[in-house]
């Protein structure tokens, strides 16, 4: 098991655009232009390296860059459903995800 947590200390969230739109799939945003606003839920289930892990939902799996702000000190398990804040950045042959806000699902 592994434990994310920022470094930093906790401070006022940052929004990245409409934190009250409709979730996403990953499927559906993998579909999506470059540069397309997400909100996606799911579960963080694997580190590639400091910033950037592979998260998973019902409808599949997408690379997520995390900025370091994103956690607003949380501390996150493979075991708790998130909900993240991002940006679509689409290559021609994968896509991720920049991540700006990171939320506990209750």
């Amino acid at each position: 098991m592994f434990l994310l947590s920022a470094c930093i200390q906790p401070q006022q969230p940052q929004v990245f655009g409409d934190t009250s739109g409709t979730i996403t799939t990953i499927a559906q945003a993998k579909s999506m232009y470059d540069d397309s606003r997400v909100i996606l839920e799911g579960y963080i289930v694997t580190q590639i390296d400091d910033d950037e892990f592979t998260f998973q939902d019902s409808t599949g799996t997408i690379r997520i860059d995390v900025e370091d702000h994103a956690w607003n000190g949380l501390s996150v398990t493979r075991n708790d459903k998130i909900r993240i804040y991002g940006k679509l950045d689409k290559e021609f042959f994968s896509s991720t995800i920049d991540v700006y806000q990171i939320e506990l699902v209750r």
